[in-house]
């Protein structure tokens, strides 16, 4: 007998944030279902994020996602949008990253 289908359902949403350039950014989401869902991490024109370059993204055993964010610069100011999906359907939850520009003052 096969466990009943559940779609997945954030427990843990990530939180918005403002950060210096150069600075490390961290967003975590943890998500529940049956079957454990996978995750996809997007920015806010749907372009997928993958681990590679300043970006890193894990899953953990727990069911929580990690979208690392280093060395921003101002290009990195958008909205992420994370993912979690399983046969039972799709969720997605948003944070936004605003990075502040260098100071020409000191």
């Amino acid at each position: 007998m096969g466990r009943a289908e559940k779609p997945p359902q954030f427990v843990g949403i990530p939180s918005s944030t403002t950060v210096k350039a150069g600075e490390s950014v961290t967003f975590l989401a943890k998500a529940v279902g049956q079957p454990a869902p996978h995750f996809r991490w997007c920015r806010s024109d749907g372009s997928p994020l993958a681990s590679g370059g300043n970006y890193q993204v894990e899953v953990l055993p727990d069911g929580t996602t990690k979208l690392t964010i280093n060395k921003c610069t101002t290009n990195d100011s958008d909205t992420y949008l994370c993912v979690a999906e399983n046969e039972g359907g799709a969720v997605q939850t948003r944070c936004s990253l605003n990075v502040l520009g260098l100071s020409l003052f000191s």
